[in-house]
């Protein structure tokens, strides 16, 4: 199952929350090419330049600007686009954003989870639910061991504490009322992504990508700390996979699964800023500033085996790679090419990887 299918996708109804965000974007522009009739709803970026409005995939089922969270936004999508499936990927995304507003990130996180899946419960029932939460659910001591799925569940700040919760409350649902198998629910766990179009606050290459265009080396927080980096591709290449499984009831499909990169490329934030820096900014590159007074894990470390043995799925794009396609992504949108363009060439190129093992 690791190749998409494009005939499989063509006519398909999704909804995505999030579509304004980030990897929401990059998905819309993904699901678009495979001829899939889409409708978002999501607040409006946070950002500027944003990714939502530089490069806006086209929507075959229109959008809606709307919290999600509010009482009965979700309830009138869900009547009158009758998805298929739905992806979600709505939330607060951002653990420095956690700790400064830590209940605006429980009730956009775990209320609006709550939403969808009530949705689901109440008003029209799609075949297939796929929740996104993140890497951060895991209860990490800190000892640099990979994380599977069948891992104890935690997080510390806010951020991780909220999706570690959002994903306790997709399996009270799927067992107290979708049982009897008339809805597949899954939920997807991914790395740190990194791609052209992120322009977040506190986020590494963003950070950088200001720092660089100041002339200035980008401030490290904590240099040595350890991520499980990959291309935003990547990671939405597995939430395509295991969303088809899930549409088509495929068997022996866990419930959860981890979608990292290989163990060669979870690097250090300096490892990443150096070989961005080489790429983008040359000359320029970090110095480490004043550690932050919040708790951060040192040590981040996925196991993807599961994604492999039950999807086929693999990352295809190294570490260095995936650097590589975002410097280039943000050089190419500075002299002015169209962003659009930009996103629609490197899922091209992706897909060529998928399918011919290399640009084809």
């Amino acid at each position: 199952m690791e190749h998409l299918d494009s005939k499989f996708w063509r006519g398909r109804r999704v909804l995505i929350t999030g579509h304004t965000g980030f990897k929401g974007g990059w998905l819309a522009h993904w699901l678009e090419t495979l001829g899939a009739d889409i409708h978002g709803v999501a607040l409006p970026p946070t950002t500027s330049p944003a990714l939502y409005e530089v490069a806006r995939p086209n929507l075959a089922l229109g959008e809606t600007i709307a919290d999600i969270s509010v009482e009965g936004v979700l309830d009138n999508i869900f009547a009158s686009v009758k998805p298929d499936i739905v992806i979600h990927l709505a939330a607060q995304a951002l653990v420095h954003s956690s700790y400064k507003a830590p209940i605006n990130t429980y009730f956009s996180n775990v209320v609006g989870t709550l939403r969808v899946l009530e949705a689901c419960r109440l008003t029209y029932r799609p075949r297939a639910v796929l929740i996104i939460t993140t890497d951060k659910v895991y209860r990490n001591a800190d000892q640099g061991l990979a994380f599977s799925e069948s891992d104890a569940l935690g997080g510390n700040d806010p951020y991780s504490a909220s999706k570690a919760c959002c994903e306790i409350i997709v399996e009270s649902y799927r067992k107290s009322f979708f049982h009897v198998g008339n809805i597949n629910i899954g939920v997807a766990r991914a790395g740190n992504v990194i791609g052209g179009g992120d322009w977040s606050e506190d986020r590494l290459i963003p950070d950088a990508l200001r720092a660089f265009a100041k002339g200035e080396n980008v401030i490290l927080r904590n240099p040595d700390a350890t991520r499980p980096w990959q291309h935003v591709l990547e990671a939405l290449n597995g939430y395509l996979i295991f969303s088809h499984a899930l549409l088509t009831g495929a068997s022996c499909i866990p419930t959860e699964i981890n979608f990292g990169p290989s163990p060669e490329d979870f690097l250090r934030v300096k490892d990443v800023i150096e070989h961005f820096a080489a790429n983008f900014a040359p000359g320029l590159g970090w110095v480490a500033g004043c550690k932050s007074n919040y708790k951060e894990a040192k040590y981040l470390v996925l196991s993807s085996d599961l994604a492999h043995q039950t999807l086929g799925w693999l990352p295809k794009l190294n570490a260095e790679k995936a650097i590589i396609w975002t410097s280039e992504w943000y050089r190419e949108f500075e002299h002015g090419v169209d962003c659009g363009y930009l996103v629609r060439r490197q899922i091209n190129n992706y897909t060529n990887i998928l399918t011919c093992g290399r640009d084809c």
